[in-house]
């Protein structure tokens, strides 16, 4: 372990901010890593007193996290066709898909931070890989089987689903919480942080155990749901701690009269906190919705009729060979979801930028928080263009409209609060478009996103599938050329 590296200097602190956020010092730790059938439990990045304490270099993502995101893309997958299943959406299937959704995402959440705080690539964390896919398999295939009203739910079996999947569930927060209670027995110095996470996944345990056993379902539903807000609020709550405890670092600081300088009493040590690795957490999150953009993308493939005109197993009735009308909205789906990821790895050139998680506490939350109803809303859209594509003849009242034009209409708002969350340099110099008004543009194609649905089969007979997904292609295409003309510097060269 090295020294404290305090800052010298404004423009040395600025930097350090955009680098590792708004800390006092930094202390960089080797970590000595050793290939080990069981490795000794450490944190790798912690906060303590002020100073934050991280690894010199980054930490790539391990292959084993990118093979639990396919799976778990693949569980997500299964709960949007579910929910465009026989071709019809309802609000109930909706709520459903919110929920199990909310569910996996939480699991995957839990198995996420572990890596990123405390990951050694030893055995156990290996295993935990594999149980973690395996209660997501359990948990999905349960989820699908839930029913969507109170007569269902009243049979033996729909009750079964329910229980089946919380059950699952919470084998998946035990293990989380074994894991807290492990590192807190064993890393005295973080007994505070890591016991507190066990108590509130032992919070979420209760209220899923009482939503199990609740005879209502829509009881169930709220019981569940409010537990899922101790897990969007933790951070927050952590944050909370630190700051209470940097005040207190203040309150045992005395002054000297003669020197302006503090001098911290060596006799009390404040415990630390666990923080994320910033560069391994924002690229775990962005190869994440690569993924869910491509499974977007696996989705719309099809088959063509033979040649002698009858169709191979269930094909779209106007997919033959060459241009054709299906191909005609594979296309234009792929390029909205194609120019979808142009949006969030966006590139300013000239320009730097503080990361959400590096600017302030509000930031960090939002940033956390703005991917998991990005991903389920491109998922959902997903599962109903699935139909949309490979059938010309779904009716326009079926609903799945709604599902597209939603799950695009949430992802752009995501993609603008996800904007947001950000500090650019750009913000004070001259471009042809000031950032606000490509904010506002965002928010305005979602708006129109959300409100087109009404014209498909309704208010325009006339409007086809084909020219309902090729809109939305025409909005992305606007946006992407509008803002790559608004993030040119004025009077400098393009190359």
């Amino acid at each position: 372990m090295h020294s404290p590296e305090h800052f010298r200097g404004e423009g040395e602190k600025i930097k350090h901010v955009k680098e590792f956020g708004k800390v006092d010092g930094i202390v960089h730790v080797e970590d000595e890593f050793r290939p080990k059938f069981l490795q000794e439990p450490r944190i790798h990045q912690f906060i303590r007193d002020g100073t934050l304490h991280r690894s010199p270099s980054e930490r790539p993502i391990d292959p084993f996290e990118l093979f639990l995101d396919l799976v778990l893309v693949g569980v997500v997958h299964q709960f949007a066709d579910t929910a465009a299943e026989e071709g019809i959406a309802s609000g109930r299937k909706l709520v459903r898909f919110i929920l199990s959704f909310t569910g996996a995402w939480s699991l995957w959440s839990d198995y996420s931070h572990y890596v990123n705080m405390s990951g050694l690539d030893d055995f156990p964390q290996r295993v935990y890989t594999f149980c973690t896919m395996a209660i997501l398999i359990g948990f999905s295939a349960n989820c699908t089987g839930i029913p969507l009203t109170q007569e269902e739910f009243d049979d033996h079996i729909g009750k079964g689903s329910l229980r089946g999947a919380l059950g699952f569930f919470l084998v998946g927060k035990c293990i989380k919480f074994i894991l807290h209670m492990y590192y807190g027995l064993r890393l005295r110095s973080f007994l505070l942080d890591q016991w507190f996470r066990a108590f509130r996944l032992l919070i979420f345990a209760a209220l899923c155990l009482g939503a199990m056993f609740s005879p209502k379902l829509y009881i169930s539903a709220i019981l569940y749901g409010v537990g899922y807000l101790t897990d969007v609020f933790q951070p927050l709550v952590i944050t909370a701690l630190v700051r209470i405890f940097n005040y207190g670092r203040s309150l045992r600081t005395v002054t000297i009269a003669d020197d302006s300088q503090g001098i911290t009493d060596p006799s009390v040590r404040l415990p630390a906190f666990a923080v994320y690795n910033i560069e391994h957490f924002s690229e775990r999150h962005a190869a994440f919705y690569t993924i869910v953009l491509g499974e977007s993308i696996a989705s719309l493939l099809y088959v063509i009729h033979d040649t002698e005109g009858t169709a191979r197993n269930s094909v779209p009735p106007d997919a033959r060979v060459g241009i054709n009308a299906t191909y005609g909205r594979a296309f234009m789906v792929l390029l909205t979801t194609f120019l979808l990821g142009w949006l969030y790895f966006t590139r300013d050139w000239g320009a730097s930028k503080i990361h959400p998680v590096r600017r302030h506490w509000f930031t960090f939350f939002i940033y956390v928080n703005v991917h998991w109803p990005l991903c389920a809303a491109l998922n959902l859209a997903s599962g109903a263009v699935t139909r949309m594509v490979k059938y010309s003849d779904i009716d326009g009242h079926s609903g799945l409209e709604w599902y597209w034009g939603g799950g695009i209409a949430t992802a752009m708002v995501c993609l603008a609060v996800y904007d947001m969350s950000y500090k650019w340099d750009f913000m004070t110099t001259r471009r042809w478009m000031v950032w606000s008004v490509r904010i506002f543009f965002r928010l305005g194609i979602a708006a129109a996103c959300a409100i087109l649905p009404l014209a498909y089969g309704t208010l325009v007979d006339s409007l086809d599938d084909l020219q309902f997904v090729s809109i939305y292609a025409c909005f992305m295409v606007f946006l992407v050329a509008e803002e790559l003309i608004g993030k040119l510097v004025r009077n400098e060269a393009l190359c």
